[in-house]
C-alpha cells in the first residue's frame, strides 16, 4: 500500500540517518550524487522526529513562505491526521529509503517557478511504502511541502486603535493590507498571509478573543465599550 505526502526539504546539517539494511525484499537506496544525500539528511531526519513524536522546531523543516503565524503544534496536528499517522510514536519501527527518482510535482508557489523535485520511497519492515516528494526551492536549499497544513490570505478587520494577535503573536503594520485608494477611516484590514489549516485564536489589547477558523472571513474586532 503506498501513501504519499510532499515534502519540501531544507539543507542542514543532520547526520541523523535511518537504520536498518533492508525492508521486506527491497534494498536500501543509496545516494548517487551530493544533493541526493543532502536530501536524505533532511528526510530521515523528519522521519525519525515523526516516528519518536519529537515535534520541536518540526515547522523548521517545513516549506511555508511566511511561518510567523504557524507553530510546531500545528505542523505536529496535521501530521498526526495526514499518511504519516502510522509511523507516529513508531520508534522502533525499521523504515529505510528504498528508492529515489525525478518526479514533476508542480509547487504552488510564485517564488519557486519549475522547481527541480524528486519522488523518495521510504519502507518498513512491513514492507509498506511512503512516497515522499523532496523539492528544492530558489536557494538550493530542501524542504518539506505540506501545503495542507496552511491557508493563505486570511483578512480580518479591527479598529484602528486595536493591537492585535493571532495565536499570541502580534500582527504588526507588515500585514496592513494595501488599501488601492479605498480608505476606512475607523477599521484596519490585515491580510494574513499564511494561517494555520484548524482553528486558532485572535485576541485584541482591548480583551477581545475569539476562536476562528479561515472560513471566518467577517471577523470584526471592536474596541471594548465598558
Amino acid at each position: 500500500m503506498k501513501k504519499k505526502i510532499v515534502l519540501f526539504l531544507c539543507v542542514m546539517g543532520i547526520m541523523t540517518v535511518l537504520t536498518g539494511c533492508s525492508s521486506g525484499s527491497k534494498e536500501i537506496y543509496t545516494p548517487q550524487n551530493i544533493q541526493e544525500k543532502k536530501a536524505k539528511k533532511v528526510s530521515d531526519k523528519f522521519v525519525k522526529k515523526v516516528q519518536k513524536e519529537d515535534y520541536k522546531d518540526i515547522k523548521s523543516y517545513i516549506y511555508i513562505p511566511d511561518s510567523t503565524f504557524i507553530k510546531d503544534d500545528d505542523v505536529s496536528w496535521y501530521i498526526e491526521r495526514s499518511n504519516l499517522e502510522d509511523i507516529v510514536g513508531m520508534s522502533k519501527k525499521q523504515i529505510v529509503l528504498t528508492n529515489m527518482e525525478k518526479d514533476n510535482t508542480v509547487i504552488d508557489d510564485s517564488d519557486n517557478n519549475n522547481a527541480t523535485t524528486r519522488k523518495l520511497t521510504y519502507t518498513t519492515e512491513d514492507s509498506e511504502d511512503y512516497e515522499i516528494i523532496l523539492v528544492q526551492d530558489r536557494n538550493n536549499d530542501w524542504k518539506i511541502y505540506m501545503p495542507d497544513i496552511y491557508v493563505s490570505n486570511y483578512k480580518y478587520k479591527a479598529e484602528k486603535s486595536l493591537t492585535t494577535y493571532i495565536n499570541g503573536i502580534e500582527v504588526t503594520s507588515d500585514y496592513i493590507e494595501k488599501s488601492n485608494g479605498v480608505m476606512d477611516d475607523n477599521y484596519t484590514t490585515y491580510d494574513i498571509p499564511f494561517v494555520p489549516n484548524r482553528e486558532f485564536t485572535i485576541t485584541s489589547s482591548d480583551g477581545f478573543e475569539e476562536n476562528v477558523t479561515s472560513n471566518d472571513s467577517d471577523v470584526q474586532i471592536d474596541k471594548n465599550k465598558k
